[in-house]
């Protein structure tokens, strides 16, 4: 592999990983300012990292049939964050 054959490689992936955490950094907000119009932060993080995404994908839809303001890519989103945290992520867990 050439010399700009790894720059370039180098440079694909910077901006790979930097728009995954800006991904991220905005579902983090999107729960946030969705979810915690009926529920408390603290309630959310006690099933981070105890629950799979199909949990998560049946509490989200339930949440949508009740109301919550969501469309179905946010919901792919918010489900693919709640289910990749840890208890005591950050932004929910603060």
């Amino acid at each position: 592999m050439t010399r700009i054959h790894r720059a370039v490689l180098h440079a694909v992936a910077a901006v790979l990983l930097s728009s995954s955490a800006s991904l991220a950094q905005d579902a983090g907000q999107t729960v946030l300012g969705v979810c915690t119009k009926c529920h408390t932060t603290k309630r959310i993080c006690r099933n981070l990292g105890k629950r799979d995404a199909a949990w998560w994908t049946a509490k989200v839809g339930l949440m949508l049939k009740r109301g919550a303001a969501l469309n179905p890519q946010g919901k792919e989103t918010v489900v693919a964050y709640l289910s990749g945290r840890k208890p005591g992520d950050r932004p929910v867990c603060e």
